[in-house]
């Protein structure tokens, strides 16, 4: 959360300003927040309710009591809520009470369809078209989808320097994420491209992993769910999990990319990417020694007045030979650019 620029738990050194969030994840927060500062806009408050807050049994109690602290909160121009898929029941009473509000609310509730459409409220797809649409809103424009920043020449290009140099076996993307709200989106991103992404947080019944430990085909892992938490830290601050997966994955003769996040702000590591670039280093050396080239993406979630410093973690990323990209829904691009080898460049730029 962060309550009049206070940030309690995990969460990044933002601008204030007119935007208050309530979410049910924790990274869905710090990586509207920081899109949000980065665009140079700022927030007002941010409430994390707890990740099951809109389940059938709690029934979106604290985002209820969320929206009305919001709606008298004098700061507050712009509302946002945040969540993975809710109960529809819950989420219905939701929308009722943000069209009841004097005060716009963006909704981005992963995954889940919801019907009809508000006179105060506006749904997004992805994160970072949440933070798009809140930015737009107060410049008094209207809002756009957000497939790259970068042109699609741009994009392209940077495809084809990674793929040109993968064997012909290799096709696979492997995702390794320090969030469920992050790993979630990634797959609902990916669906219309690629043939099935296996993970432990699936809702597909058939694509859920049944060894967490042993990936298959492409494979999107939250790291941050209990089956890897328990004893430990959270991924955020503790990379070891992380880092062995990663050389995992490289000796894996059919992946082509490995894909992954790095979140700052307090709470995190003092130094992320410093922990995990000797990983990617010796991961493409092993890919190496074997004829191989492994390719890696990443974003970072955070700002330059993070502890950790987004400027200074992405620089140390791209000196090991990641590429990063703005957004963790780009980053997801990318990589399935990367290991698609180009074929769905204009199916994916349709979409904006």
């Amino acid at each position: 959360a962060i309550i009049n620029g206070v940030v309690l738990g995990f969460g990044n050194v933002v601008n204030r300003g007119e935007v208050g969030i309530v979410s049910a994840s924790g990274t869905g927060i710090q990586q509207v927040s920081t899109l949000i500062h980065n665009a140079g806009f700022g927030i007002s408050h941010a409430i994390g309710t707890g990740s099951n807050d809109l389940s059938e049994k709690v029934g979106g109690l604290m985002m209820k009591r969320g929206l009305q602290l919001l709606e008298e909160d004098e700061e507050t121009r712009v509302i946002t809520l945040i969540s993975k898929p809710p109960n529809i029941s819950v989420a219905n009473e939701i929308l009722k009470i943000a069209d009841s509000l004097s005060k716009l609310t963006v909704i981005n509730f992963l995954g889940a369809k919801l019907e009809g459409k508000g006179k105060k409220w506006y749904v997004t797809n992805t994160l970072e078209d949440t933070a798009e649409a809140v930015c737009a809103i107060l410049r008094n424009e209207k809002p756009r989808r957000v497939i790259f920043t970068k042109s699609e020449e741009e994009v392209t290009s940077i495809a084809n320097s990674e793929f040109t140099r993968f064997s012909d076996d290799q096709k696979y993307i492997r995702g390794l994420f320090s969030g469920g709200t992050l790993c979630h989106e990634a797959l609902i991103i990916v669906s219309p491209f690629l043939d099935g992404v296996h993970s432990n947080v699936s809702i597909e019944p058939e694509m859920k992993l049944k060894n967490i430990n042993k990936s298959v085909e492409h494979t999107f892992i939250d790291m941050g769910s209990e089956e890897f938490t328990v004893g430990r830290a959270h991924p955020m601050i503790d990379f070891t999990l992380r880092k062995m997966r990663i050389l995992q994955e490289a000796k894996d003769p059919e992946v082509a990319v490995i894909l992954f996040d790095i979140v700052l702000g307090y709470g995190a590591h003092p130094d992320p990417a410093g922990e995990i670039v000797p990983a990617v280093i010796k991961a493409k050396s092993l890919a190496k020694e074997r004829g191989r080239y492994l390719s890696f993406v990443a974003s970072v979630i955070g700002t330059e007045k993070d502890p950790q410093n987004a400027m200074e973690q992405s620089n140390k990323l791209k000196e090991a030979g990641v590429i990063v990209m703005p957004s963790n829904a780009q980053a997801v691009r990318m990589a399935t650019l990367i290991a698609t080898r180009n074929k769905v460049i204009k199916q994916l730029f349709k979409e904006e």
